[in-house]
């Protein structure tokens, strides 16, 4: 495997090996935010209302943990 890994890469489970890693990056968008709130129902305002979420024990809107972990399961 590649040391810096610029696009996906699809490897078999035989060409994998003890110590390799991989990384994933993403950032999550205005619309992610809103797209995951309807799609789950989820639509507390510490994830869709600014104003809201600055007043909140968080500081600033967060987002929806369910879907930090979808994120995850790409790996």
């Amino acid at each position: 495997m590649n040391d810096t890994l610029d696009t996906l890469e699809n490897i078999t489970y035989d060409e994998l090996n003890e110590g390799d890693t991989a990384t994933f990056t993403r950032t999550l968008t205005e619309d992610d935010l809103y797209l995951f709130a309807a799609v789950s129902g989820d639509v507390n305002p510490v994830h869709l209302d600014a104003e809201f979420a600055a007043n909140s024990m968080f500081k600033e809107r967060i987002a929806h943990e369910i879907g930090r972990a979808s994120c995850r399961e790409r790996v």
